[in-house]
């Protein structure tokens, strides 16, 4: 597929730069078809996609990603399942780079950003999952998270003392 691929586009970076947004939302749409062959190619696609990526290119659909990813992670076919736990890891290792100050400059609020996506997610839809292995790998990207964002999680701690009155 790949000699293909550089024999019909021989521009590779630049063609999928330049189509990004169109293949992130069709690989979004791809992740929930009813073929079991789509959705684990969407799945690994989607990783290929987003490797090396900034979250500004990403952010206004970033929510849906980890929701599709999170879909394949629980699908009936393992073959899916696979290619989703594999977007998962990938995706939660992205996020806790993004946060860990000592692995990138933070010249701008992109920890905050990224943070104020996936948490609500992860609390709200993750970690209260009927699927086993979402909730349990939506505890280990929080407790990850909680050891490498430390200070930018504080406003996710208050956010639950309101609610719950605790």
């Amino acid at each position: 597929m790949q000699t293909i691929w550089k024999t019909l586009v021989p521009e590779t970076k630049q063609t999928v730069d330049q189509f990004f947004n169109e293949i992130l939302l069709e690989l979004l749409s791809c992740m929930g078809n009813k073929s079991w062959r789509i959705r684990e190619a969407s799945a690994m696609g989607m990783i290929d996609l987003l490797t090396g990526r900034k979250l500004g290119e990403v952010e206004p659909v970033f929510d849906r990603v980890w929701q599709m990813a999170m879909r394949v992670m629980d699908d009936i076919k393992e073959s899916v399942r696979v290619a989703g736990n594999a977007l998962c890891r990938m995706l939660s290792q992205w996020i806790i780079r993004l946060c860990d100050s000592e692995q990138t400059i933070q010249r701008d609020n992109t920890a905050e950003r990224a943070l104020a996506i996936v948490m609500p997610f992860l609390l709200n839809k993750g970690v209260l999952s009927d699927a086993e292995e979402v909730r349990s790998f939506s505890l280990d990207t929080i407790t990850k998270l909680c050891r490498i964002a430390g200070p930018f999680l504080r406003p996710y701690g208050r956010q639950r003392h309101k609610e719950t009155g605790i």
